[in-house]
């Protein structure tokens, strides 16, 4: 009977785990943290999801100064950073945005998802600029990292 009840509870803990929502890009970005991040890091992950439906509404004035109130409360969320690449992507500064994309990168080390996300979008930049060579590096980078 107890041989019964762990296989039972094994087979649960187990399924669980293989039908978990896999989470994208427009999930509440405090989910993708292993464990609670601190209270300050909560109130910059706000500010960098309003700042995100800024972008998405071509906002950018608005989405500008979230991001930066969110890097004054949390300087090393990699959310922000990412948000802010995408936002200069958006505004066609190709460069610029790379620029912010290798901060975002650093602080993404522990987030293969994102990290992948930062050389995609990295990618198309660099495509922007003429430089299809290092475009297509950071598309490959970006593709062994998601089949991780």
């Amino acid at each position: 009977m107890k041989i019964c009840i762990l296989c039972l509870s094994v087979f649960f803990a187990l399924s669980c785990s293989l039908f978990q929502k896999k989470l994208t890009r427009d999930d509440p970005l405090v989910l993708f943290y292993k464990t609670d991040p601190l209270p300050e890091t909560v109130a910059s992950l706000k500010l960098t999801e309003r700042a995100r439906e800024n972008i998405k509404d071509k906002k950018y004035s608005k989405a500008l100064a979230l991001l930066n109130q969110s890097l004054e409360i949390d300087p090393d969320n990699a959310f922000s950073y990412y948000f802010l690449g995408l936002l200069y992507h958006e505004k066609n500064e190709p460069k610029r945005s790379n620029g912010i994309l290798e901060r975002a990168k650093l602080l993404f080390r522990e987030m293969p998802f994102w990290l992948s996300a930062c050389y995609e979008l990295s990618s198309q930049n660099w495509l922007k600029l003429g430089y299809g060579h290092q475009a297509q590096e950071d598309a490959l980078k970006a593709e062994a990292l998601v089949k991780h």
